[in-house]
């Protein structure tokens, strides 16, 4: 299960597969880097972890949108300290 976050960016791929990924811990504030996928097709729903995705590197306040059936792009946003 994905900790809790804001700041992170998501988007729902047109097979249904939600893909989230960084954000900004709202306890301590760090920036995360990882990535997560829920697949919403499934009959019973669980969040996998999504190593690729940190990649990305740490960054908050970022934009992803759906690309055809099976993308997410994500861009823009900024790490701890500066853009990213």
């Amino acid at each position: 299960l994905p900790p809790a976050r804001q700041s992170s960016a998501g988007a729902l791929t047109g097979r249904g597969l939600l893909l989230i990924h960084g954000g900004q811990s709202p306890s301590d504030g760090s920036v995360f880097s990882d990535g997560w996928a829920l697949d919403t097709t499934a009959p019973q729903w669980t969040w996998e972890a999504r190593p690729v995705l940190a990649q990305l590197g740490a960054r908050r306040d970022h934009s992803a949108v759906a690309v055809g059936d099976d993308g997410v792009l994500f861009l823009f946003g900024a790490s701890l300290l500066s853009p990213a």
